[in-house]
């Protein structure tokens, strides 16, 4: 079982390279997304029906994931009070949190997209 424990370094540091990854990228959007005209904005997002069905997926996604963080935290929490060593759950729980970091990289990434793409003209 010491093995499996040894994962959750490199878990851990996933989910901070990942969130590096968001942070940077969510700037550059909060940057963007103060510049942009609130017209220009709106005609992108309601007339791509394939982004908004991504981003509702990814969002699902990610409570879902965060849901199962925090079930998996309390049955951990609840074996340590009655004095069960269950040390399978450290890496179930560790290695949810890149999945949560990478959908948010996503909805991130996503974001930045739509924020940085150009208009056809018709």
């Amino acid at each position: 079982m010491s093995s499996v424990i040894e994962l959750v370094p490199n878990l851990m540091m996933l989910t901070i390279v990942f969130a590096g990854i968001a942070i940077c990228i969510s700037i550059i959007n909060w940057i963007r997304w103060k510049k942009i005209e609130p017209e220009t904005t709106k005609a992108r997002v309601f007339l791509d029906k394939k982004f908004l069905d991504t981003n509702f997926k990814l969002t699902f996604a990610t409570v879902v994931i965060v849901g199962g963080m925090l079930s998996f935290h309390s049955i951990m929490e609840y074996f340590e009070l009655v004095g069960i060593d269950f040390a399978g759950f450290y890496l179930y729980y560790y290695s949810l949190l890149p999945l949560a970091m990478g959908c948010l990289v996503l909805l991130s990434y996503m974001w930045f997209k739509l924020l940085n793409m150009k208009l056809k003209k018709i």
